[in-house]
C-alpha cells in the first residue's frame, strides 16, 4: 500500500485498518499504525519538498484465490475524522513470483 501526504498532515502516525475478504466471504482484519514521521518529526518515505510517499506491506503472500475483496479505512485516532494532508492512498499488487525471489 502507498500513502501520499504533504506537510499539512500534522501527526506522526495514521491508524488504519485493512479488511481482506477471502472467497468464502470470511473477513480478515489487519490493524496498522502507519508511521508517517519519526520521533523528531522527519517525514518517512520518498519525496521532495512538501510531497512524500510512504510504502508498506499489508499482507504477504496472498494467493489470488484467497482474496476476493479488500477494504481500507481510517481508524479513529488523535486526528479525528480529518485527513488534511493525506493526498492519496493506493493499493499495489505484486505477483507472488516476485516476492518469493
Amino acid at each position: 500500500m502507498t500513502l501520499g501526504h504533504d506537510s499539512r498532515f500534522a501527526f506522526r502516525n495514521l491508524p488504519m485498518a485493512v479488511d481482506l475478504m477471502d472467497c468464502d466471504s470470511v473477513w480478515h482484519r489487519q490493524v496498522l499504525n502507519v508511521a508517517i514521521a519519526d520521533g523528531l518529526g522527519n517525514y518517512r518515505g520518498a519525496g521532495f519538498g512538501a510531497a512524500h510517499q510512504v510504502t508498506f506491506i499489508v499482507a504477504s503472500p496472498v494467493p489470488p484465490h484467497q482474496a476476493c475483496k479488500l477494504r481500507v479505512w481510517q481508524m479513529a485516532g488523535e486526528q479525528g475524522d480529518s485527513l488534511v494532508g493525506i493526498n492519496n492512498v493506493g493499493i499495489v499488487v505484486t505477483p507472488l513470483e516476485k516476492i518469493e525471489k
